[in-house]
């Protein structure tokens, strides 16, 4: 009886050690903790507007009540153009190396650096040297993020608002999957300049203080998976453990009877 006893310890104990030694502590599971130990970052993006940078893709419409002039100033007067992406993209002007966008009959207006309304307004001032009461309408239309990793949904997602944080986007994603390492996301970012890579902690809430909060267009996040498995008592396999201690039990009362 005592060998049995000590036996069934044993088991257990073992089992409590490889479930230990298998697990991730669910705190690493929690987004935006406070962390003493993490830096802080000088919040530089608190008011964050993206600037339009070479190669860029901006849509810019002309509208004002004399349709018939207005539409020599626009791309593409085919209005069912603008139902798809790749319409909008056709009709849409790109950011030249010297950072110009070349509108019909008014040429050349420097939007390097800008954000989209100070560009709005330089395109606007423009235009009334030939068109009176005018508005004139600026989106930007390449900003596409890509998620790949331990995510519900990998994929590249098309973002319509120039302002977007990595929680926006890992939303769209489907969130990060059980087995996703929120502790070292890795943000991959192309500028002119060239391809950085950058590691992001999701569990500390000083990220919101980070330069790399909010994305820029064609950046691509990817979530590597947890060495160890992430266990709760939702995830925790007692079915499996309970059915091999049931085992282990009838095959020592089988060796007894014997």
């Amino acid at each position: 009886m005592r060998k049995k006893i000590f036996l069934i310890s044993n088991l257990f104990f073992l089992i409590g050690i490889l479930v230990l030694s298998s697990c991730t502590p669910l705190k690493r599971m929690n987004y935006m903790q406070d962390k003493e130990s993490s830096k802080e970052v000088k919040n530089n993006k608190a008011t964050y507007n993206y600037k339009l940078q070479p190669r860029d893709v901006v849509y810019i419409r002309v509208l004002s009540i004399d349709e018939k002039l207005s539409k020599f100033f626009n791309v593409g007067d085919n209005s069912s153009a603008y139902t798809t992406n790749m319409g909008v993209y056709i009709s849409s002007f790109s950011v030249n190396d010297s950072g110009y966008v070349e509108l019909p009959i008014v040429g050349k207006t420097l939007v390097r650096g800008l954000t989209l309304e100070e560009a709005r307004s330089a395109v606007q001032k423009s235009i009334n040297e030939y068109l009176n009461q005018a508005t004139v309408i600026i989106k930007l239309v390449n900003f596409n993020v890509s998620v790949i990793g331990e995510v519900t949904r990998p994929g590249n997602f098309p973002i319509l608002d120039e302002k977007v944080n990595i929680f926006q986007i890992l939303g769209m994603a489907g969130d990060l999957t059980i087995y996703g390492n929120r502790e070292k996301v890795m943000l991959i970012r192309t500028t002119n300049e060239g391809t950085n890579t950058f590691y992001i902690d999701l569990t500390d809430k000083n990220i919101i203080n980070s330069e790399y909060f909010y994305l820029m267009p064609n950046d691509v996040i990817y979530v590597s998976t947890l060495k160890t498995k992430p266990l709760g008592f939702g995830t925790f396999p007692f079915s499996t453990i309970l059915s091999a201690v049931t085992t282990f039990l009838l095959i020592l009362n089988f060796m007894k009877v014997k």
